[in-house]
């Protein structure tokens, strides 16, 4: 089962409304099934470090972390039906968000995200 809370960078939510799957079911299920994802919601998937899109119906944004939440990778606009891996090493999470997202929040390799629980009382 996954987690609900929020994803931070520095002093900002960006994703208020994200899961954290760190369960194998959580993680194989994922955005399966979905019509779509709104510009406020995320999956994080610990720990992750490739993505499939077989049997999905809409596109997305992923971004892998390093264990201290560090962007290592980005990869926009990834399609159904398409696979995609970090061509760098220490990936440790992703982060499966609406398609769009990379460009309208400007994530760049190199900055921090952060996830913190809707039940640590900082949502």
């Amino acid at each position: 089962m996954s987690e609900r809370g929020g994803i931070w960078r520095e002093d900002h939510c960006l994703w208020p409304r994200a899961r954290l799957a760190r369960d194998p079911l959580s993680r194989a299920v994922g955005l399966l099934g979905r019509r779509g994802l709104a510009d406020d919601e995320a999956l994080w998937l610990r720990p992750c470090s490739a993505v499939h899109m077989w049997g999905m119906r809409i596109a997305i944004d992923i971004v892998w972390l390093d264990g201290t939440g560090r962007i290592l990778g980005l990869r926009a606009g990834l399609r159904p039906w398409q696979y995609a891996w970090p061509r760098v090493r220490g990936v440790r999470d992703t982060i499966e968000l609406a398609a769009g997202a990379i460009e309208r929040w400007q994530l760049l390799s190199g900055q921090r995200l952060e996830w913190r629980s809707a039940g640590s009382g900082v949502l």
